[in-house]
């Protein structure tokens, strides 16, 4: 939460079509002192290699523009 800002959203979460990952969608309004802005973020964990790997894949889409990363996380 921002400081002294109000933040109001909705999360969903569904499993991938094929069965294989959890898409995760969320969608914030948050209310600051120069007006409201929205950000949605549209994130999926897909888990492979017999559950070895996990990896996080998201696409955060922001009043400046959409924002991704990934992250490959090894069971070791």
């Amino acid at each position: 939460q921002m400081r002294g800002n109000e933040i109001k959203g909705k999360r969903t979460a569904k499993w991938s079509a094929d069965g294989s990952a959890l898409e995760v969608n969320d969608k914030a309004n948050v209310e600051t002192p120069n007006g409201a802005m929205t950000f949605e973020t549209a994130t999926k964990w897909a888990l492979s290699d017999g559950g070895k790997t996990l990896t996080v894949e998201s696409t955060r889409n922001t009043p400046n523009g959409p924002r991704t990363s990934k992250r490959v996380y090894a069971k070791k």
